[in-house]
């Protein structure tokens, strides 16, 4: 799981930016908690295991079937968007807005994979600016990572922690390493939070500079920052790409593409990798998951059964599903 603070980062409270010092990075197995929950059977402090979303509940070999809407009070009229969860899929996070620009971020709990969540809340004490962008939440459910609007045309990495799934997030940090004079934004943290991708303007020379937004990566070093970031050139095209998802294993990325070849303004593709490190190959479109209008990945599910996905048109975008059989 990702450490708890992140040396080299920023406290931004009350418009000040103070120092943080003395962090230290915790390397913790991974585990699924997400909830102060028990129930009979168990040890105080654990939360029973989904009995619906076990390793290998699915032919990993089969494509996903046709996306359906999750149901429940979190699709409403208004635009919701970029689904994150914990790894047991029992606490979700979600951008929610009038529109499609940035708004709040709300999270909700269900009972098992089977249950709808129940009524969201906001997440509280994130940002006052009102346009916050696309949660990432690591393994533990601990550490929460989104874009936030600082500027005119210009949205930066954020992110907060909590010692416990129960407890209230810290105050906001900027990933100061990751900052650009561009857009930043699109977060997603591996499992383990050893890797931070995200999408941003950054790419490009010349009158192109800052016009295409595009696929980054920055990996969490010894010292706990997360450095400098490259860009994964071998998913660059003459498009724009959107938010991605990764499996655990770093082996298989799904990510949004305007790219030609799908079916409509924005797609979701996947790349492969026989080992983590090495460039992605076998591009290609998503079968069965994109419509004619704007579709994009946000989160994976540990046994790679679910993908989680926002679709939108010229109506409110709704947060979707896609289950392998």
């Amino acid at each position: 799981m990702l450490a708890p603070f992140i040396l080299g980062l920023s406290v931004v409270a009350c418009n000040a930016v103070v120092g943080w010092n003395d962090l230290t990075l915790k390397n913790a197995p991974p585990t699924d908690d997400d909830d102060d929950e028990t129930d009979a059977g168990t040890t105080s402090g654990t939360v029973p295991k989904p009995k619906d979303a076990s390793a290998g509940a699915c032919d990993l070999t089969k494509p996903f079937g046709a996306p359906v809407t999750l149901p429940g009070p979190i699709t409403s009229s208004k635009h919701e968007a970029g689904a994150t969860l914990t790894a047991n899929e029992l606490t979700i996070f979600f951008q929610r807005t009038t529109g499609f620009d940035g708004g709040a971020i709300l999270t909700a709990k269900r009972g098992s994979t089977a249950d709808a969540f129940g009524e969201p809340t906001v997440v509280e004490n994130l940002s006052t600016s009102g346009a916050l962008y696309a949660p990432s939440i690591d393994g533990d459910g601990l550490t929460l990572f989104y874009g936030d609007f600082v500027q005119s045309d210009r949205t930066q990495l954020f992110f907060v922690h909590r010692d416990t799934p129960g407890s209230a997030f810290s105050a906001p940090l900027a990933v100061a390493k990751l900052a650009s004079a561009f857009e930043d934004t699109n977060p997603f943290v591996t499992r383990d939070g050893a890797a931070l991708f995200f999408t941003s303007r950054r790419g490009g020379t010349g009158a192109e500079a800052g016009t295409k937004r595009q696929i980054w990566q920055s990996e969490l070093d010894a010292f706990g920052e997360y450095a400098k970031p490259k860009q994964v050139t071998e998913l660059v095209s003459t498009a724009e790409e959107a938010s991605v998802a990764v499996t655990p294993d770093r082996l298989t990325i799904y990510f949004g593409s305007s790219r030609a070849g799908g079916l409509g303004n924005m797609d979701i593709w996947t790349a492969h990798r026989a080992k983590d490190g090495d460039p992605w190959k076998d591009i290609q479109v998503v079968p069965n998951v994109n419509t004619p209008d704007t579709d994009f990945p946000s989160w994976i599910s540990p046994d790679g059964c679910r993908l989680y996905l926002s679709s939108a048109g010229n109506s409110p975008g709704d947060m979707k599903v896609a289950t392998r059989p």
